[in-house]
């Protein structure tokens, strides 16, 4: 995947791919996951934004159909990857997670939401948008989009709150600050 991906892809990117894997890792083993169920979702982490060397937009259904391929060229149960390309399927927005697995995998896709590294990767994010929408975003636009997203989502999975919602919730009381700051600062300059 890494050397077939769009010039714009500076998010979701190999990097990107690797934290999700290494998420869902930590999950699963936080849900104590059979060995079965635990190879589905990894295998489904791995696969997840595959799509993104086609398109952005529908990447969750294109990244399923190439899991589902690749997995059938290597003889492996039918079963398995129909479970391997719902978990990918959950990643859509809106998410729906039906079972634990696809909340991992959609847990693990939004891992960023829960670290230090939050504002790089968000701003790696923003940088991604503009290059694929051939557009600027402005930083104050960007801010309260980023803060509208973080405010309205959750980690489905136990495991996964456990992990990473208290960073998920200091990383809202920076991003508030921020956007704070900014506003005073947009307030002042149009006062003077």
């Amino acid at each position: 995947m890494r050397g077939h991906l769009p010039r714009w892809v500076l998010y979701h990117s190999y990097q990107h791919t690797v934290e999700v894997v290494r998420s869902a890792t930590a999950i699963g083993k936080r849900s104590r996951l059979s060995d079965s169920d635990f190879e589905v979702l990894l295998l489904a982490a791995w696969f997840h934004d595959t799509g993104f060397i086609k398109s952005a937009a529908g990447h969750e259904r294109i990244s399923a159909t190439i899991a589902s391929d690749f997995l059938r060229s290597h003889q492996y149960p039918e079963k398995r990857i129909t479970r391997v390309a719902r978990c990918i399927l959950a990643t859509k927005m809106p998410r729906n997670p039906r079972n634990l697995l696809e909340r991992i995998l959609c847990d693990a896709d939004l891992v960023s939401l829960g670290k230090r590294s939050f504002f790089k990767q968000n701003e790696a994010l923003r940088l991604e948008t503009e290059s694929r929408k051939g557009r600027a975003i402005g930083q104050l636009a960007w801010l309260r989009r980023s803060l509208h997203f973080l405010e309205h989502t959750r980690y489905s999975s136990r495991s996964a709150r456990l992990l990473y919602e208290s960073q998920r919730q200091a990383n809202l009381r920076r991003l508030r600050k921020e956007l704070r700051k900014l506003e005073l600062k947009g307030v002042r300059s149009e006062a003077s």
